[in-house]
């Protein structure tokens, strides 16, 4: 509030208006969230406790459990205004526990999405590449009949089928980003284009396909051309 009102000039002392009451800055706190925990910082201040009989809230700063401190804090409370009442205490991890309970949930769902989409990317990539070798195995006897050894005959398969992890890793990342800009507002301590997300996501995309294809051709590359060209 104090760099909206008076960016350059020192806030203490300044009038602010609040509804008809003129009110005079006494002091600036770092403090830069006030209502919710993971909004984005806002303009807010601290109003002084006055006389009156609606609630109010009082923040303590302890060594330790704060919780420890109650049975004292109300028997302070007691001897100084022995009008006023402690109606609830918390802790400030308590609080913000409690703030973000929709959030962590939110967040633990996403994770499990992701492991799960981790796994079925897994499974295609098997199965996808399963079945291409499958579908190359006529090909492959010829080569071995012909004499090409097995190890340039994985490698060939490997290449390919890194091609084709690469060139979807290409087109997700693309698509990442259109959704990313769409959903940016709801991210929380994450940058849009997060890099590590944008590097770790096509690193292990293009792990799992290099360990499918090279699990399919070595599946591939093991048995005779006699047996490839029987099942033909």
């Amino acid at each position: 509030m104090a760099e909206t009102l008076w960016p350059s000039r020192d806030a203490v002392g300044q009038v602010v208006l609040h509804g008809d009451v003129r009110r005079r800055v006494t002091g600036v706190v770092a403090f830069d969230r006030c209502y919710r925990v993971l909004d984005d910082p806002g303009p807010c201040a601290w109003r002084a406790i006055l006389p009156g009989g609606s609630s109010r809230y009082l923040s303590v700063h302890t060594r330790g459990d704060p919780l420890e401190v109650v049975p004292a804090f109300r028997e302070l409370v007691r001897d100084l205004t022995p009008d006023a009442a402690v109606a609830e205490e918390t802790s400030l991890s308590a609080y913000v526990a409690d703030r973000t309970g929709s959030h962590r949930v939110a967040a633990f769902a996403s994770m499990a999405l992701a492991v799960l989409c981790i796994v079925l990317l897994a499974a295609g990539c098997v199965s996808v590449f399963l079945s291409l070798v499958k579908d190359s195995l006529r090909e492959i006897a010829i080569r071995m009949a012909l004499g090409a050894s097995n190890t340039r005959l994985t490698r060939r398969i490997v290449f390919q089928g890194l091609l084709l992890t690469g060139a979807g890793s290409i087109l997700g990342v693309g698509g990442a980003r259109i959704v990313a800009l769409r959903v940016g507002g709801e991210l929380y301590g994450v940058e849009t284009m997060d890099p590590t997300a944008f590097i770790v996501g096509p690193l292990m995309v293009i792990l799992v396909g290099l360990v499918s294809v090279y699990a399919s051709a070595l599946a591939a590359t093991r048995t005779t051309p006699s047996s490839h060209l029987g099942s033909e």
